[in-house]
């Protein structure tokens, strides 16, 4: 029932948690979205517009 969602939120949700160290690295794609952003990636600290059955893609990288 939210409207928007941020980076941090799309990431916890497919990992669990949000681990902010230098070493990690987190890709965010989406598709399906709303009128305001139909499809296309995230950065760190960005949000996005939400709808129902919108679908994301993230992936995480630890460069250790």
């Amino acid at each position: 029932d939210k409207k928007q969602i941020n980076f941090a939120e799309v990431i916890i949700l497919a990992f669990g948690k949000y681990n902010d160290a230098p070493t990690m690295v987190y890709t965010v794609g989406y598709e399906d979205g709303p009128k305001q952003n139909l499809e296309g990636s995230m950065v760190k600290g960005a949000t996005v517009f939400v709808k129902n059955k919108m679908i994301f893609h993230a992936t995480a990288t630890d460069k250790s």
